[in-house]
């Protein structure tokens, strides 16, 4: 059964990829990978050819559970989507150790550990594709986001790496790089007050926030073999937000 996989399925892009990997039938099935078990449980009912497994990326026990239901289900892993993570923000000088090595552990190690295992199964089958999520705050000095601009830098660079150790395996390794996106989280920080909505839209080339399923929309693509001749690539889906920045 050929499967694609999603940590962070739960989360505001992980549901939308989850729903744009139905629609586009790329896959007969997919395992939802998150630790919001009410969240699974949401999605399970939502759509009929979805399995889900209540996941850490940093519990290692949790990975062997994961190949244990790839080998109970019988299933044929030809994609992973990692868009699990987390941001703590907090000033430099003060920023606690237990909170950086959360967010590396989650953020960037995770996206190394589980690519690794479900890189092995892809290997052996001479074909899959990886998509991990980085962020435009990989690019800029960002005050108050030293560990989270770093692990998205870092996710950048793995993806390249693994690209060049597998391209030669079949297995291609790519990157999407979401701006601001409508999120929850993102509404939240609006609603407080944190983020001027008609400030942040002058910033963005669009004059626009995006939406989950405009990042699913190129994840997808990535997946599919539409995209067989891209590897190690990380596209802006940030509505041009980069370049405005920039100038």
């Amino acid at each position: 059964m050929k499967t694609i996989i999603i940590t962070g399925a739960a989360g505001g892009i992980g549901k939308a990829v989850v729903k744009k990997i139905i629609d586009d039938k790329l896959a007969d099935n997919i395992l939802a990978l998150d630790n919001d078990m009410d969240g699974l449980n949401t999605l399970e009912k939502a759509f009929d050819n979805i399995m889900s497994l209540s996941f850490d990326v940093t519990n290692l026990d949790h990975y062997k559970n994961v190949e244990e239901k790839i080998s109970a289900s019988k299933l044929e892993v030809i994609g992973l989507v990692n868009s699990a993570g987390v941001q703590i923000a907090g000033e430099s000088i003060d920023y606690s150790p237990e909170n950086w090595n959360k967010v590396l552990s989650i953020n960037l190690s995770g996206t190394f550990f589980i690519s690794q295992l479900i890189g092995g199964y892809m290997i052996k089958n001479s074909y899959g594709s990886i998509v991990n999520i980085t962020s435009v705050a990989e690019k800029f000095g960002w005050p108050g986001r030293a560990p989270y601009a770093a692990t998205k830098a870092g996710v950048s660079s793995v993806t390249r790496t693994l690209a060049a150790e597998w391209g030669s395996k079949g297995v291609r390794v790519n990157a999407v790089c979401p701006g601001y996106i409508e999120t929850k989280l993102m509404r939240e920080a609006i609603d407080s007050g944190r983020v001027n909505e008609p400030e942040l839209k002058k910033m963005i080339a669009l004059e626009k926030i995006g939406t989950p399923i405009e990042v699913a929309n190129v994840i997808s693509f990535l997946l599919s073999q539409k995209s067989s001749y891209i590897t190690g690539t990380t596209i802006d889906v940030d509505g041009g937000f980069s370049i405005r920045k920039i100038n």
